[in-house]
């Protein structure tokens, strides 16, 4: 078409913007442009083509992927459109432009052609998970974990490696207090089913050549040197682990999710004994599930026994939940008061002279004891959802399901099959159908995050600030925790979009954050944040991880968010943890929360431990979900002027544990914001 017919035949199309310059190449820029009418965007099949990007110039838009357009006779490809669900938002597409043109005369062109609303460049988001937190690795790694040859390394098996099967291994823990892994075995599965390949085994125990146990198995705390890329540290028990009491480990009853055989029921016992230094790990020996089989570790072979009981400190593959410490102990010896276990109502409050009281909440939504063998992490009581001493936590089924209440979770992706969550919708901007991590949460970041809001109160794993509440998974960051800008912009507007049709979105967990200086760009951003805000939805975001002022971090600069910052288990500002400066304007719509070390709900079914402003965020998340529940917070008009300032106040009135210091600063010259708490709700 030519440049007349395009235009003409786009005349009412709005268009936004977005550069990219690729950080890995530094050979082209991406840029998206939005568009508010979508019949329009699909008409188009016109080039977009500026005649000089100095000037004025009319705009059509290509708006099928891999269109080509011009810009000063420089090729521009347009990558995607996405059409905008929500009325009164823009639609966008995204261009890539070549690196030899200047960012600032592109956006100054663009920017000047009619029905451009912004110009940002499409930048990277990532999780707001701590830096240094895979160090080491938990101890379920060690009941099995996939194995991929190291760099340079040809590994081969014949009859039981091909393009159907993956391997994986499994070991124990060793060294000084078990804090390295040591790898046992490795084996063949089916990628579709996970099923083990027939006669596709190989352990140590069989081995004979110290060089080819070098080779497949590594050494204690030394990665094998065909699979250099395997975990060689533990991450060590401390507070919040899972435990279990001494007394009750020759009976330790579980409720599994599932029947372990097709003529059992979903109940189990297990013996075990202290084991490891200190005598502060468990070995659970014996596994009798209801209906079915015993598992012996005396008679079982290798693979069954880490499938089915683990090792010393090591909970088996099946059920990675399982405690794996002495309550009290820890393989260090000091004993850690600020995990609770129950494995029926503590006699004591649940305390065990952890230096940390906190007053019971005066919820008035209905409370529901907690139930044998749920795991608290240390936060849920330090924020009021749980009440030690009466062994309670908030009982949300019937008001989730009066206001048809759901939270939304934007991030990885949250594992729907996960016994402890209630996943109501998955909506994924990164994985289309038929690839191998649609609908799925291939990182974990998600469900860790899902969990601390919402996890179940059901007698296993963990339970969450707002046990049971429906999760809406919004996947915007792919299996290595990152995305682009656009896959969130993506998420805000199917969530205004929604908003808009009526859904009780209560409040968003944001635990993901970019750097950008661009005011373009924050305006922009913001914007869209403030328009789900004003239907009284609260919004969540992490501050970021860097240690240092959030000015710069996004979404957490917004006025429009609540903005989240991380306090350990002392009451410190987490080291990572970013802030708001001395007299910043922030401080109003800033708010602290346990993000070190926080234990919670993992992909695939499994637990695991994770710091960062990350962790934090969704106990504001699950707080104000709480607010809502309990009819404190309500919607209608905007979170900023009314939601944000309940929660505020909420988190003022908290209990302060130290005479020194508390929020807002927290004994530093910084602002973190108080701790927030939902004993007043």
């Amino acid at each position: 078409l030519r440049m007349q017919d395009a235009a003409a035949r786009c005349a009412n199309t709005h268009v936004m913007v977005y550069m990219h310059r690729n950080p890995l190449t530094h050979k082209q820029s991406t840029w998206t442009q939005h568009a508010t009418r979508q019949p329009a965007i699909l008409s188009c099949r016109a080039i977009l083509s500026f005649h000089s990007v100095h000037a004025r110039a009319a705009v059509a838009v290509a708006a099928v992927s891999g269109d080509e357009a011009s810009i000063a006779s420089q090729s521009v490809s347009v990558l995607s459109a996405s059409p905008s669900p929500a009325q009164g938002v823009g639609s966008h597409l995204v261009l890539k432009v070549p690196a030899s043109m200047d960012p600032k005369a592109v956006r100054a062109s663009l920017m000047a052609s009619e029905g451009v609303e912004a110009v940002v460049q499409n930048r990277v988001v990532r999780t707001a998970q701590a830096p240094g937190a895979a160090s080491c690795q938990p101890p379920h790694f060690a009941a099995g974990v996939q194995a991929a040859a190291a760099a340079g390394v040809s590994f081969t098996w014949e009859q039981c490696l091909d393009s159907t099967t993956k391997l994986a291994m499994f070991g124990e823990r060793c060294g000084p207090n078990h804090s390295k892994f040591r790898w046992t075995g490795i084996y063949a599965y089916k990628k579709d089913t996970g099923a083990l390949v027939n006669n596709c085994i190989k352990l140590r125990a069989s081995e004979t050549s110290p060089h080819r146990i070098a080779q497949l198995f590594g050494e204690c705390g030394v990665a094998p040197k065909q699979f250099a890329n395997l975990p060689t540290s533990v991450c060590q028990e401390d507070a919040d682990s899972a435990c279990a009491d001494k007394s009750i480990l020759p009976n330790y009853r579980v409720d599994l999710s599932r029947a372990i055989c097709s003529t059992g029921t979903p109940k189990a016992t297990f013996q075990g004994v202290p084991c490891g230094a200190n005598s502060a790990l468990i070995q659970w020996n014996l596994l009798l599930p209801a209906g079915c089989s015993s598992v012996d570790r005396s008679t079982a072979d290798a693979k069954s026994a880490a499938d089915w009981v683990g090792q010393c400190g090591v909970p088996p593959q099946q059920i990675t939940g399982l405690p794996t410490r002495v309550c009290g102990q820890v393989p260090g010896g000091a004993e850690q008061p600020a995990q609770d276990v129950l494995s029926s109502p503590p006699a004591n409050g649940g305390d065990s002279g952890n230096a940390h009281p906190t007053p019971a909440p005066t919820s008035k939504l209905p409370r529901a004891s907690v139930k044998p063998g749920e795991t608290a992490n240390w936060g849920v009581s330090r924020v009021g959802a749980y009440d030690k001493s009466a062994g309670t936590v908030p009982d949300v089924a019937a008001a989730a399901k009066a206001g048809n209440f759901v939270v939304a979770v934007v991030d990885t992706g949250i594992d729907a099959t996960h016994p402890d969550l209630e996943v109501t919708e998955f909506v994924d901007f990164v994985d289309t159908p038929g690839k191998t991590y649609y609908k799925k949460d291939g990182n974990g970041h998600g469900t860790h995050c899902g969990g601390v809001i919402a996890a179940k109160n059901q007698g296993q794993g963990i339970f969450g600030v707002v046990p049971g509440m429906p999760l809406l998974a919004l996947k915007v960051l792919s299996k290595d925790g990152s995305g682009p800008l656009e896959n969130v912009y993506n998420a805000y507007k199917e969530i205004i979009a929604r908003l808009q049709k009526g859904a009780k979105i209560v409040s968003i967990n944001l635990s993901l954050s970019s750097q950008s200086d661009d005011e373009d760009a924050k305006t922009y951003e913001c914007g869209l944040v403030s328009k789900i805000q004003a239907f009284g939805t609260a919004v969540a975001a992490a501050a970021g991880n860097d240690g240092d002022a959030l000015d710069y971090s996004l979404p957490a600069a917004c006025m429009q968010t609540m903005t989240v910052t991380s306090l350990d288990v002392n009451d410190n500002p987490s080291y990572f943890s970013n802030y708001a400066t001395a007299g910043s304007a922030k401080a109003v719509t800033l708010v602290a929360a346990p993000g070190s070390s926080i234990y919670s709900t993992y992909a695939g079914g499994g637990y695991q431990t994770l710091s960062g402003t990350s962790m934090a965020t969704p106990f504001v998340t699950g707080s104000f979900a709480y607010c809502f529940l309990s009819g404190a917070c309500k919607f209608g008009s905007p979170a900023v002027d009314g939601n944000y300032k309940v929660l505020m106040s909420a988190a003022a009135a908290g209990p302060c544990n130290s005479s020194t210091k508390c929020g807002l600063q927290w004994g530093t010259g910084n602002l973190y914001g108080n701790m927030v708490n939902v004993r007043q709700f």
